[in-house]
């Protein structure tokens, strides 16, 4: 199980999680993430929901930090980068 605790720009800008979501709720996507049960799913789960047209930006990796830390980069039509970091609960 994962919860979500930042996104934020390339530049370490905070950014609002209504940002990355398209057809879903905030709350939903908060659902989803903690309905992930490991780590090897967490970039397929995330790329399903691009593909789905629920979330904006396709996540194209997902680095695994110490202590259960997860960042997923995602990139936008655009080319930005930003992150969103998991902690393994």
């Amino acid at each position: 199980m994962f919860t979500i605790t930042n996104y934020y720009t390339a530049n370490g800008i905070p950014l609002s999680l209504s940002n990355l979501v398209n057809k879903i709720s905030v709350v939903e996507l908060r659902d989803i993430v903690e309905e992930i049960d490991n780590h090897e799913k967490i970039l397929s789960t995330f790329n399903d929901l691009y593909t789905s047209h629920r979330i904006f930006q396709q996540a194209i990796e997902c680095v695994t930090k110490s202590n259960g830390r997860h960042r997923i980069k995602f990139l936008d039509c655009f080319g930005n980068v930003e992150y969103l970091d998991l902690q393994l609960s």
